[in-house]
Formats: C-alpha cells, sequence, structure tokens
C-alpha cells in the first residue's frame, strides 16, 4: 500500500500519519492473510490501530491495558494466549482491517474520527475489503465510532454483525457459522 499525503489533506488525522508505522503494520497484515493463503472467509472491520501496538504483533503489549486482541483473545479462545489467538484467525482464515490507517482514538471527537476512519476506509482500506467482495464484514468500534455508512453504502450493505469495542460477545457464533 502506498500512502500518498495527498489523499489525506482535509482528514482530520493528518497530523497523526506516520508513514513509517503503517509500512510496519500493512506488512504484519498482509503476512497474516498470506498465512491464510490470501482466502480470508470473514472480515473484521475495526476502526483503527493504537499508536504503539497493533493486533497482529505479537510483541506489542495487550496485557498491561487491554484493547483489540485482548477481547478477541477472549472471545474466540476463552484464553489470555495469543498464539492460541492468531492460530484460531490463520485457521478459519478471519482477516482483521482497520478504517483507518492513523491512531483515530487520538482525536479530539467522535465526529472527527468518524470523519477520519471514513475518509481513510474510502481512500486505502476500500482496495482490502473489494479484493474479497464476497467476503462478509462484521464491524468492531468503540460506542459511537465507526465509517459514516451513507458515504459507503456497498460496504455497510457486507456488514453481517456490528460488534461493540469492549463487548464482542456473538462474535464467536458468527465465526462458527461463517467459517
Amino acid at each position: 500500500m502506498k500512502i500518498k499525503r495527498d489523499k489525506c489533506a482535509g482528514c482530520p488525522a493528518v497530523s497523526l500519519l506516520d508513514v513509517e508505522a503503517i509500512v510496519r503494520t500493512e506488512a504484519l497484515r498482509a503476512a497474516a492473510l498470506h498465512r491464510m493463503n490470501g482466502r480470508p472467509r470473514l472480515l473484521i472491520l475495526a476502526e483503527s490501530r493504537p499508536a504503539n501496538r497493533f493486533v497482529y504483533d505479537p510483541d506489542t503489549d495487550y496485557d498491561s491495558r487491554p484493547g483489540l486482541r485482548t477481547y478477541l483473545r477472549r472471545e474466540l479462545t476463552g484464553t489470555d494466549d495469543d498464539a492460541a489467538l492468531f492460530s484460531f484467525l490463520d485457521r478459519r482464515r478471519v482477516w482483521i482491517a482497520d478504517c483507518a490507517l492513523c491512531p483515530l482514538y487520538l482525536l479530539k471527537t467522535n465526529k472527527q474520527k468518524r470523519h477520519a476512519a471514513t475518509a481513510c476506509l474510502l481512500s486505502y482500506t476500500r482496495a482490502h475489503l473489494d479484493q474479497y467482495p464476497e467476503v462478509p464484514i462484521a464491524t468492531v468500534f468503540p460506542a459511537h465510532r465507526g465509517f459514516l455508512k451513507l458515504e459507503a453504502p456497498d460496504i455497510q450493505e457486507r456488514v453481517v454483525s456490528a460488534f461493540d469495542f469492549r463487548d464482542l460477545s456473538g462474535l464467536r457464533q458468527l465465526v462458527d457459522a461463517v467459517c
């Protein structure tokens, strides 16, 4: 994925743009896709990566402060074991993408976060989703956040379930049904 700063003009998160971090996280995301032979069965669409950790980076800390990987481990494997989670995701071919490439939680308002998530989704992440138009999407967003559905109705049509970031109850049943 090539980051073009002009695509980010007008985005509330442009000051958070860290191309090196994006390159690192996108390489980890691509490696996860490669492990499932480039054929996901379910896409989990989250808001954005945190500033100093990433769900696919096993070397980042999710134990001292919970985050998406923590909640996924608990819901999908019933454990706090990262290796068990990564194995589960690979085996079931569940791939995680983020609407935004910058850490949106650092923005001040939910309105800014939704606008930035939508702008980045349409400029960058859409390419991930469009590669697999037949694959259903489950969203995982904090309350009152996510992308603006009216600006991406084709993506919204693919959403089969929406989960709150801190409560993924039912995601395991969805994975069992789809994968």
